[in-house]
Parts: structure tokens; C-alpha cells; sequence
């Protein structure tokens, strides 16, 4: 209880001294009632203010899973092979077909590779 509610009832109580039990009810009622509308209210106000946020909670787990998901899928891009004894990306290094099932390595970019550091750095 609130010292100004406190403060509200004392006063109610010292004015009705002689007022029947009935009559003093009444009086402490005036004094209480609005106060659980207030307490009341307030409650409603934070209960939609939790459902909300719970909301907003899970909006923020489906884009965490969403961008957790998509780094996954360049990790499986950028994967290392071995190739003249060192270790590069597949993704990022060029390869020129030479035939129908073979193909030359023009250009080298070890693994792990810049994508894979930021993914990381995430």
C-alpha cells in the first residue's frame, strides 16, 4: 500500500468515526475502488506489454534461426580441398573447364577464405 493511499484511508476513517460499520464501508470503498482501478489498469497495460514483447521475442528467434541457417549454407559453399599441397577454397577459387570432365586451377584463394572469416566474425 501506497503511503498516499495509507495517508487517504487514515483520513477517511478519522472523518467517519461516527458513521455505522455500513457507512464506513462505503466511505473506505470510495477510497479503495479507484485504487484497484488504477492497480487494475496498470496490469492490463503491462500484461499487453509482455504479450508484446514475447511477440517481438519470437520474431527475433525466426531471424536468428533464418541467419543462422544462411551462414550455414555458405560454410557448405566454401569448403577447403586440398590441392599442390595446400589448402583453398572451393568456392572462391577459379577454375577454367579444359574438357568435358576436366578443368585447371587459374586462380588460389586459401581456406579458410575472407567469406568464411566474416562468418565467423558474425
Amino acid at each position: 500500500m501506497t503511503d498516499h493511499l495509507r495517508q487517504r484511508l487514515n483520513e477517511a476513517i478519522d472523518d467517519c468515526r461516527t458513521l455505522t460499520p455500513e457507512a464506513l464501508t462505503d466511505v473506505v470503498l470510495g477510497v479503495v475502488q479507484p485504487e484497484l482501478v488504477r492497480l487494475n489498469q496498470t496490469i492490463d497495460y503491462l500484461r499487453r506489454n509482455i504479450r508484446r514483447s514475447r511477440d517481438q521475442v519470437d520474431g527475433y528467434d525466426q531471424e536468428l534461426a533464418s541467419a543462422k541457417a544462411a551462414i550455414a549454407r555458405v560454410r557448405d559453399l566454401h569448403q577447403p580441398t586440398q590441392h599442390m599441397g595446400k589448402t583453398w577454397c572451393t568456392e572462391c577459387s577459379v577454375r577454367r573447364s579444359t574438357g568435358a570432365k576436366t578443368y585447371e586451377w587459374v586462380a588460389y584463394i586459401p581456406h579458410p577464405c575472407p567469406t568464411i572469416d566474416a562468418t565467423e566474425e558474425a
